[in-house]
Parts: structure tokens; sequence; C-alpha cells
């Protein structure tokens, strides 16, 4: 789930060292998400799974969830997706711990440790709230 939409060669032509890359990306496209995340929102959208398999997928309300959470609304967060809250966590932790590292206040192996296992983490908690919602059927 370290997701990094800049191109390396993006990064290169704005200066940005080769050993810092992968950071500037990931936190970056760790911005672009919380930014973009409130217009995505509102624009037209179907599940996928919900049209042709009659059942919401993991990431079914994690979009209106992480709008709840930037509005301080926890509960109506965690009714949208329990896992909207480990995932705007995630992110949070991804804008801090890769600025951290590109002021070299922390290691980069270790916040990418960090990081591998926050998105084993939030992969889990998508897939238990889908197995649940499969249950509650």
């Amino acid at each position: 789930m370290e997701i990094n939409v800049c191109p390396p060669w993006m990064l290169a032509k704005l200066g940005v060292p080769s050993g810092k890359q992968p950071h500037v990306g990931i936190l970056l496209s760790s911005l672009l998400a919380l930014t973009i995340s409130p217009i995505l929102v509102r624009l037209p959208h179907f599940c996928l799974a919900q049209k042709i398999l009659g059942i919401p997928c993991p990431g079914c309300g994690v979009m209106h969830s992480l709008i709840a959470i930037s509005h301080l609304q926890f509960h109506q967060a965690w009714m949208f997706n329990p896992a909207g809250i480990l995932l705007a966590s995630y992110l949070a932790f991804q804008v801090f711990g890769r600025s951290l590292v590109l002021a070299s206040v922390l290691s980069a192996s270790g916040v990418s440790a960090m990081s591998k296992h926050g998105q084993a983490g939030v992969v889990a908690a998508l897939f238990a709230v889908w197995l649940v919602r499969l249950i509650n059927l």
C-alpha cells in the first residue's frame, strides 16, 4: 500500500536525490490521496463487486470514512467503514514519517519497515470488515 504515483523522472527533474525519491514520492502520493478524497466522494461511482456479485467490496465506505474523520466524526467514520480509521492513521503516518525521513530525523529503513507492518494491518482490517459484512448479510 505504499502508493507512489510520482514517476522517478519527474522527481529527478525536480532535483530530488535518487535515495530520497521513494520517500518523496510516497509523501506526495499520501498528501494527494488526503487532498482529493473530498472531491472523489462527490463523483458518481458504483461498486463493481456490488453490481456483479451483490455484495459490497472491502473498500466500500472508505472514502466516506476518511471524510468523516477529517471532520472529527469518528462514530460516523466507523459506521461507513471501520477500516477507514486505520487507513487514515496509516496515511498520517506516511505523511509524518516520510517527512521526518527527508529531514534526516528518522531512519529510512525504520520508517519503511513500520510502513510494511502498517499496510499489512490496513489490508487485514479491510478484509475483516468485509468478512463481518458478508456474515451479517
